[in-house]
């Protein structure tokens, strides 16, 4: 059981890699984008929304690895 919980927690790992890796290329890439420019300036704010979204999944992920990593890898100590 437990070396089913290190390859959960080594997948977690990667899945949480690639939520900020996309995280910071919806934010780059809403950076980027073209700006209308007339009466009022417009800008498309999807990348942005896919970047806030990603990001909250990163910290939601980072938590449960860190709770997951803390419970899997404590000392025998306590037992």
């Amino acid at each position: 059981m437990n070396l089913f919980k290190k390859i959960i927690f080594a997948l977690l790992i990667v899945a949480n890699c690639y939520v900020l890796y996309a995280s910071i290329g919806f934010y780059v890439m809403g950076s980027s984008a073209p700006k209308l420019i007339g009466n009022t300036k417009a800008m498309f704010m999807g990348n942005y929304v896919l970047s806030i979204v990603f990001g909250v999944g990163f910290i939601i992920l980072s938590v449960i690895i860190t709770l997951l990593g803390i419970n899997i890898f404590k000392t025998k100590k306590s037992r």
